[in-house]
């Protein structure tokens, strides 16, 4: 049986006795007395579905709330974030560019400082030079082309071919620093010398050192970069956790207070159907409502065992309980159309005491009927 528990039973008995006068003097019910009675019922249905508009409002205040304070947790987070992380990209930015300002530069100055002159009549490597474009030869007195350098096989067809002569003026193609060590050895092999050495070694070491320069500042970069980008998505995740839990706690007693009422409310229906029954006996409104509300209680016991599937119910309780018992629900489904006192009495006497004496349905029966003790007349509440 779902639970009746009434944990609300102080504010629910101040709705019930709020909306009931003080106790009459006369020794009979009256009428009036009676209808007042099951006002007082409705009234207290009309309390709980209250509390249940009332519950929706503040699980809606309370996730408005909630929802706001994620917003400006996750708004304060964004601008920390970029406090921290700006000033960052900003000098990144600013030193990577420097820094590619100055390898730009040396790369723009290597072509003028990249001469030399050739000491000996072939050179060891001369792949490392530019192929110079067709000349007069001083030797052929005829338009040539250098045999080997660096692209030798792109140069122009239809011209002689003449090796590299001493004297001549030799232009590095590039300056690769992965091959960086034949640079060296073709500078101090003796078959050439630079014509500007001093700017030579400057633009060099400036190209072989500012592509290291630039790849420690990115990897310094990311690496900082990633610590405030990991706080700030742990701090976001903290944030919609708090949220999370908040709405979780929020629903969950949201939930825990609606199934409150739900639990409760069937028991105000049924309290008003037994009080509306009551009144015909008003007379003796005390026995007529403890007898309605039993009849009722009983009959949806009796429904339900009878409503159950046969084969799990026939192990339980045997075949002749269970035709007895779907008898019974069939005499009080009949009575209940045509509800009389007297009828109700009969039947609750033959369906025993085996569902109006456990501890929760006597405490929900004496809750509504401390409340209408205290409008009905003196002596006339004697079941109680």
């Amino acid at each position: 049986m779902k639970s009746r528990s009434w944990i609300a039973v102080t504010v629910l008995t101040g709705l019930l006795l709020g909306a009931m006068p003080g106790g009459a003097s006369a020794a009979t019910v009256t009428k009036s007395q009676a209808a007042k009675v099951t006002k007082a019922f409705k009234d207290l249905l009309l309390a709980l579905d209250k509390q249940r508009e009332d519950a929706d409002d503040v699980l809606s205040a309370g996730l408005d709330e909630q929802e706001s304070i994620y917003m400006n947790s996750m708004s304060l987070a964004e601008k920390s974030f970029q406090n921290s992380v700006s000033p960052v990209d900003l000098k990144f930015q600013t030193d990577r560019a420097a820094a590619q300002s100055i390898l730009d530069n040396a790369k723009a100055r290597f072509p003028d400082v990249a001469q030399v002159r050739v000491l000996v009549n072939t050179l060891m490597r001369p792949t490392l030079y530019k192929c110079p474009a067709p000349f007069m030869s001083a030797y052929s007195g005829t338009m040539m082309i250098k045999r080997y350098c660096s692209n030798y096989q792109q140069q122009p067809t239809g011209y002689g071919a003449e090796d590299w002569q001493k004297g001549d003026i030799a232009t590095f193609a590039n300056w690769d620093n992965s091959i960086n060590n034949d640079y060296d050895k073709e500078l101090t092999s003796g078959g050439v010398i630079p014509l500007y050495p001093a700017e030579l070694l400057e633009v060099t070491g400036l190209m072989g050192s500012q592509p290291k320069v630039i790849a420690d500042l990115t990897a310094a970069y990311n690496t900082k970069r990633s610590s405030i980008v990991t706080k700030y998505n742990t701090s976001k995740e903290s944030i919609s956790k708090t949220l999370l839990d908040a709405q979780t706690s929020l629903t969950e007693e949201f939930q825990s207070q609606i199934d409150l009422l739900d639990s409760q409310q069937p028991a105000v229906v049924a309290a008003i159907t037994a009080s509306k029954r009551a009144e015909k006996d008003y007379a003796s409104f005390d026995k007529s409502f403890v007898t309605a509300y039993q009849f009722n209680e009983n009959l949806i016991q009796l429904t339900a065992i009878a409503d159950a599937p046969v084969l799990s119910t026939i192990s339980t309780l045997g075949f002749s309980t269970i035709v007895r018992v779907t008898r019974l629900a069939e005499q009080g489904t009949a009575i209940d159309k045509k509800y009389t006192y007297k009828s109700a009495l009969v039947f609750n006497s033959a369906v025993g005491k085996a569902f109006v004496t456990n501890s929760e349905f006597r405490a929900t029966l004496r809750f509504f009927q401390s409340g209408y003790l205290k409008l009905l007349p003196k002596g006339t509440v004697k079941t109680l």
